[in-house]
């Protein structure tokens, strides 16, 4: 990651070339993300507690986004009758 003194703004890529940007996401694991790609001396001792102290025994992820419109995939029409939430139970613990 790149940073400025307050902030990172941007990312450093394998073959050098960096990329700046306003606003930096990762993909990885939040452990991953903040023990391994930002710096231990930006980050507040009781949030690197909590992310060492996260459990990952689970396979599961959910994630929720904010959409403008549903979204159309090739694979699933929306006027398919066998399209919808594939929602199995009342708790995501079940799956």
């Amino acid at each position: 990651m790149i940073e400025d003194p307050d902030r990172v703004c941007g990312v450093l890529l394998a073959d050098g070339t960096q990329v700046r940007s306003l606003v930096v996401l990762s993909n990885a694991t939040p452990y991953r993300t903040f023990m391994e790609f930002v710096p231990k001396n930006v980050l507040p001792d009781d949030f690197l507690h909590a992310i060492k102290s996260s459990d990952y025994s689970s396979a599961t992820t959910k994630i929720n986004l904010a959409v403008s419109k549903l979204p159309q995939f090739h694979c699933c029409k929306l006027g398919n009758p066998d399209a919808g939430p594939q929602h199995m139970g009342d708790h995501s613990h079940w799956f």
